[in-house]
């Protein structure tokens, strides 16, 4: 029986380069024996369309050649080309399939479709650029599963080599560019075929896909320093009006017709060329002509170098600079028809015969298939859904969204969920070392009615620690607004009228007086928002916004309150809390400037604006534990304390006593006796009239290893689970279930204006785009709604919800 692989890449492009690439790696696969298909662009990934409609220049070159390729799949149907008739060999194609720089890329080029029993390989792959900065560690995890599943991988350009081994952790070789080791006679036989034969002429073929005024410049200095007339070769898409702007066509000529055989013929008889292009180049070489090329920084520096590099090139030798002006051209002694192939002829043959060995030697591998495996319906619903990972009994999951992919890969979890089997009997999940970390019995989820509605559990490698998948609910659209709706209040105060209003008010100019009078040398502001010292970015102006630096001070605005009857609120770092667009009435302390920290024999001495994660570090330095829970975590000791703020510990272990200023502005100390703690519950929290102004927390001697290994843990956990990256004011319910309650009631992602229940973890409420305070008090108790309607629980906010709706601060400054 015939053998049949199915190749996969950009092959459609209208681009000479990628339509060659692609022939030169089919016809040296057929001539191996195998039958070919090109599987065309999937439709549903990135900057994927219905290219055939309207650029049909590759189809109709591959359809003349009689090589066949596959109608359009879907990125639902994707799966189903593991079906494709006698196919056995999936390869990927060359050029930049891999390259995290180019808009092109998404996951079908890594081969997550490809189930196990197929065999895949990477030939000759590009990753672009010799750049490092744009491997994100999460993007770098889930391809790094994907690659690890070819059978065989190979790439284009030393660079790539050096990235795969150091960012991918994957030791592969270098083999050359497909259009190197196919046999030049095909190009002749393709050149032969040309709509216009180019043979007798002396020219330069000009060929450019990014040209522009001082490539065109250059080009033609080039041809008046050799003698030659130019032919110009526009890039077949939609390249012909822009090279009629910088080529007068009464001038010069064009090629007659955007064909590859055209492009061939007219490279083979040119007398030199001129290029930008990466297989411009390439071919250039191939029919060992003299040359010279712009780097095209655009499309990758590197790659250009690789070729130079191929046939011992000195850079100077063929680069030109669009900076060159006129007089360096015609002065530029490397421009010049003598060009020596001859020396590396036996190299570069050398090199074509290791890449076909390596190409050779990956498709004759045997497959490595496990007989185990099984191709089942409940095959098809794990890689048709996603998935939230937990150990049992526990809230906070240890991944969200996960993905099954059909190659065996898992997405979007931590290296003990690297990748899964599917057997009669169970689903087997490895670690990223192949070692079995959980199993998942399947009779416990195989029912009539579904595979799984709700619920699939299985047992870690300790055999002590249940893990638990839930299907991962799917996201609703953002609630609707009605944008006809007329009965609102008039008169609402606008932004800066809003500020305006206080700066004007006489009560609080009198406030302002008072103060300055009083504490000297009080740092404070009138009318300032509070969205700046808020970790949510919302909040409206405060109406006096205080920085006390010694407790004194923070006695004397207290004092000065009650005794005028000012509205007072104290804030920390701003990260708990929800500040109403319309501000905060009265005087508003923050107590960053209340930033000390000591040891005293085994207690920490604290002030309330000391900042948790300086703290946490202080302590490490100082080689005393306590805080390594609070490493990441924004906050004060202070706001820690009031709302006994922890993660896998709290504060309610290590506090000892607390000093505050009470109801009648008196300094107190409350010893841990007296005060009552309950999760991110405190009694201060029943108390508003008090003041937490220091604290003493116990400590103790600890271990350097122990603590860097709890700190970075914490940081790598909340780092992986939570939106760190996003405006958030961290956890916005109590019940250490509501994440879980949001995805189940199906709500997750949902979006009210600006503000988004975050699709990482639900339990947070991100700031995606200029939300505004009355965004999240809105998506707040609509979720409190949609979940109690969803369970009858009625959650209640964590978050901090201070001060005044634009609405009530309009009637108030009326």
């Amino acid at each position: 029986m015939t053998k049949k692989a199915a190749v996969f890449g950009w092959w459609y492009n209208q681009n000479y380069g990628s339509i060659l690439t692609y022939y030169a790696l089919n016809k040296y696969i057929q001539d191996k024996g195998y039958d070919t298909i090109l599987i065309d662009g999937p439709d549903g990934y990135k900057n994927r369309s219905k290219f055939r409609t309207w650029m049909p220049l590759a189809y109709d070159f591959f359809k003349a050649q009689g090589m066949a390729y596959s109608n359009q799949p879907t990125r639902a149907t994707m799966r189903e080309l593991n079906h494709l008739e006698d196919v056995d060999t999936f390869i990927l194609g060359s050029d930049q399939m891999w390259n995290p720089w180019n808009g092109w890329v998404d996951w079908d080029d890594f081969f997550d479709w490809v189930q196990p029993n197929k065999k895949s390989i990477a030939y000759s792959v590009s990753l672009g650029k010799d750049d490092r900065s744009k491997y994100d560690p999460d993007w770098v995890a889930n391809r790094r599963r994907d690659i690890s599943k070819f059978d065989a991988v190979s790439m284009r350009e030393a660079f790539s080599v050096d990235i795969m081994k150091d960012i991918f952790e994957e030791e592969v070789p270098r083999v050359l560019d497909p259009t190197y080791i196919l046999d030049k006679s095909y190009y002749h036989d393709l050149a032969d075929k040309s709509s216009h034969d180019y043979a007798g002429q002396a020219y330069i073929a000009t060929f450019f896909l990014d040209p522009n005024d001082d490539k065109a410049r250059i080009a033609k200095m080039i041809a008046k320093k050799l003698g030659f007339n130019l032919l110009i070769i526009p890039n077949p898409l939609n390249g012909l009006e822009k090279a009629k702007e910088l080529f007068n066509t009464d001038e010069f000529d064009f090629i007659s017709e955007a064909i590859p055989q055209n492009f061939l013929n007219a490279y083979r008889n040119a007398s030199y060329i001129i290029t930008d292009s990466f297989h411009g180049t390439v071919f250039a070489t191939i029919f060992e002509k003299p040359f010279s090329v712009f780097y095209n920084a655009m499309r990758g520096l590197a790659r250009f170098g690789a070729v130079m590099d191929l046939f011992d090139f000195a850079e100077s030798d063929r680069r030109i600079i669009e900076e060159m002006t006129d007089e360096a051209i015609l002065a530029n002694e490397s421009i010049n028809l003598a060009v020596d192939y001859a020396t590396t002829r036996d190299k570069v043959q050398s090199e074509i015969v290791r890449s076909r060995e390596w190409l050779d030697t990956a498709l004759e591998m045997p497959s490595q298939v496990d007989e185990t495996e099984v191709y089942d319906e409940f095959r098809t619903f794990l890689t048709s859904r996603s998935f939230d990972f937990y150990r049992a009994k526990t809230t906070d999951a240890l991944a969200n969204n996960i993905i099954f992919s059909e190659n065996g890969t898992i997405k979007n979890t931590f290296d003990n969920e690297s990748y899964w089997q599917l057997t009669h009997k169970e689903l087997l999940i490895f670690d990223k070392q192949f070692q079995i970390t959980t199993k998942f019995d399947r009779s416990k989820f195989t029912t009539e009615n579904t595979f799984s509605p709700f619920r699939i559990s299985g047992a870690f490698k300790d055999g002590k620690t249940e893990h638990v998948m839930y299907v991962h609910a799917p996201k609703k659209k953002a609630a609707p607004k009605d944008k006809n709706a007329v009965a609102i209040p008039d008169g609402l105060l606008t932004r800066k009228a809003l500020i305006v209003s206080i700066v004007n008010n006489e009560k609080i100019q009198e406030w302002r007086s008072d103060l300055i009078s009083n504490i000297p040398n009080l740092i404070f502001f009138v009318g300032r928002e509070l969205k700046e010292y808020a970790n949510n970015f919302v909040g409206g102006p405060a109406d006096i916004l205080t920085f006390p630096t010694t407790i004194d001070e923070l006695q004397k605005i207290v004092k000065y309150t009650k005794k005028h009857d000012i509205p007072l609120t104290i804030i920390g770092k701003g990260s708990n809390i929800l500040v109403r667009d319309g501000g905060i009435r009265g005087i508003t302390i923050i107590t960053t400037r209340l930033n000390y920290y000591r040891i005293e024999d085994d207690l920490l001495v604290a002030g309330a604006g000391a900042d948790l994660i300086e703290t946490s570090y202080y302590l490490f330095e100082h080689k005393r534990q306590g805080l390594e829970w609070a490493d990441n975590i924004p906050g004060t000791i202070g706001g820690a304390v009031y709302m006994n703020a922890g993660t896998v510990r709290d504060i309610r272990g290590m506090f000892s006593e607390a000093t505050i200023i009470d109801e009648n502005g008196e300094i107190k100390v409350l010893k841990a006796d007296q005060v009552v703690f309950k999760h991110r519950y405190s009694i201060f929290m029943d108390h508003p009239e008090w003041t937490i102004v220091e604290a003493k927390l116990k400590i103790s001697a600890g271990q350097t290893d122990a603590m860097i290994n709890d700190m970075v843990n914490t940081v790598e956990i909340r780092e992986k689970m939570h939106p760190l990256t996003l405006p958030n004011h961290g956890s916005t319910f109590t019940w250490g279930r509501a994440p879980r309650l949001i995805q189940q009631a199906g709500i997750v992602g949902t979006q009210i204006g600006g503000i988004q229940i975050s699709t990482k973890h639900p339990g947070f409420f991100v700031n995606v785009s200029q939300g505004t305070a009355a965004d999240y008090e809105a998506l707040i108790y609509w979720t409190i709604s949609e979940v109690y309607k969803f369970s009858g629980f009625l959650l209640k906010p964590e978050v901090r919800i201070l001060g005044t709706t634009i609405w009530e601060a309009s009637v108030y400054f009326k």
